[in-house]
């Protein structure tokens, strides 16, 4: 059956609460705000203290429009017949008439590369949980049980097996969430868990009441060595973005920045100051959610970082630095100047890193975990074939890495593959 075809799907619960799952399509209508569906979702968005920005409806159909979709598809190598963009699928949990917990399914294209492999760079069609939570606890009420959060993500997961699709996505599951445990119990169901970059360590900042106490955690050399960075760097200057009205000229900045770093010569233009961008990121600020930075030296653009605050959470999504600035440490200077201003103005209650071991975490961290990106694989001899052909591909690269550890070229051998792919990149023009 067609996802274009799809007619609501009801599942009943098997605890002896009565709880309905059902599934729809979301379409126009959702999107131009003229649906119950719609009102209802978002309603429980604002009722949801733990809710994500990226869970709000008029966030993800402003990801997910069609200029949005061929922008990624454009990211893509084109060696495999792709078909129509599916649309978004709203996941409703109801006890009787009312709604009670709600997840989004969002399509996602991903390649063997992006999914750990090598070699043969086959992409995957799947879905990916938005938020990577369910919607659900209301003030006042009880939260969304773990009884409820593994019936709600066994539906999906066997929605997305019928969809004949490759895996149904979690991204950057925190090793102790109850729905990691969810996921791991599906495998009395036939579902096989395959995190692509492995778990790895998470690390957050715990804010302080007083600003004076998150930076006496540094000893004095320390201190020392963060003033002498800020003082060799020149005359710089820090300018927050968190308006609708500065949206233009930060994409622009941030553009011109990405195109110099070592991430986009390596994995590709980050920032493409497009409408799909601009879109969201208006959308952010709208919404009091975005708080984004850049960092100028003798007023030229050298670093940036996108970041989102919401309901007291700082995300450090995304950040960069112009090259030629490298043995100026901007990426330091940055992070302190953006540490400081978060600490006087409007400080949320934790700085989250995301997932992915750094020593510059490490070293501004107050806590950690453990996260990783979760692909729930459903039964079958395709899905299977391709499974065991990723854990072949990160056996080989974990073992790979060992050794050149082992020999003490780890960082020697970061250095010549960064160096190496930008020269490529530079002699090679716009790809």
């Amino acid at each position: 059956m067609s996802i274009t075809q799809l007619e609501p799907i009801t599942r009943a619960s098997k605890s002896n609460v009565a709880t309905t799952i059902r599934f729809r399509p979301l379409g126009v209508t959702e999107q131009q705000h003229l649906s119950a569906d719609y009102w209802r979702w978002l309603d429980l968005f604002q009722r949801d203290p733990d809710a994500r920005i990226t869970q709000h409806p008029d966030y993800l159909f402003a990801e997910v429009t069609p200029c949005a979709t061929q922008s990624r598809l454009d990211l893509m190598k084109s060696n495999t017949t792709r078909k129509a963009a599916h649309p978004l699928v709203l996941c409703e949990a109801l006890s009787g008439d009312q709604l009670v917990a709600v997840g989004l399914l969002v399509p996602k294209l991903m390649t063997t590369r992006q999914a750990g492999g090598f070699g043969w760079n086959k992409t995957f069609e799947g879905y990916r949980l938005a938020g990577n939570r369910f919607l659900g606890p209301r003030h006042g009420e009880r939260p969304v049980t773990n009884d409820l959060q593994r019936q709600m993500l066994s539906a999906c997961a066997t929605f997305v097996r019928e969809q004949q699709a490759t895996y149904l996505l979690i991204e950057d599951l925190e090793r102790n969430d109850p729905l990691f445990a969810a996921a791991e119990s599906l495998s009395s169901d036939g579902f096989q868990l395959y995190c692509p970059s492995g778990i790895q360590e998470r690390l957050t900042i715990d804010f302080p009441a007083k600003a004076d106490e998150y930076w006496q955690k540094f000893s004095s050399k320390t201190r020392s060595t963060f003033r002498r960075k800020q003082k060799k760097i020149g005359a710089s200057r820090l300018v927050r973005i968190t308006e609708p009205g500065q949206v233009a000229e930060f994409l622009e900045a941030a553009h011109f920045v990405s195109q110099r770093t070592w991430q986009s010569a390596q994995l590709g233009l980050r920032i493409h100051n497009n409408d799909v961008e601009a879109q969201l990121f208006t959308f952010l600020a709208t919404q009091n959610a975005l708080r984004s930075y850049l960092l100028y030296v003798d007023e030229k653009p050298v670093a940036f970082l996108i970041g989102t605050q919401f309901q007291g959470h700082f995300s450090y999504e995304e950040v960069g630095y112009d090259r030629d600035f490298a043995d100026r440490s901007p990426g330091l200077v940055l992070l302190l100047h953006v540490l400081d201003d978060l600490l006087k103005d409007n400080p949320p209650r934790r700085f989250d890193f995301g997932g992915g071991e750094a020593d510059y975490k490490r070293l501004f961290a107050t806590s950690t975990s453990e996260s990783g990106s979760v692909w729930l694989v459903p039964p079958g001899l395709r899905p299977k074939f391709w499974l065991s052909f990723l854990c072949t591909c990160r056996l080989t690269d974990r073992l790979a890495r060992a050794c050149v550890h082992q020999l003490g070229l780890t960082t020697l051998l970061r250095q010549l593959i960064r160096g190496k792919r930008a020269t490529l990149k530079t002699d090679g023009g716009d790809e």
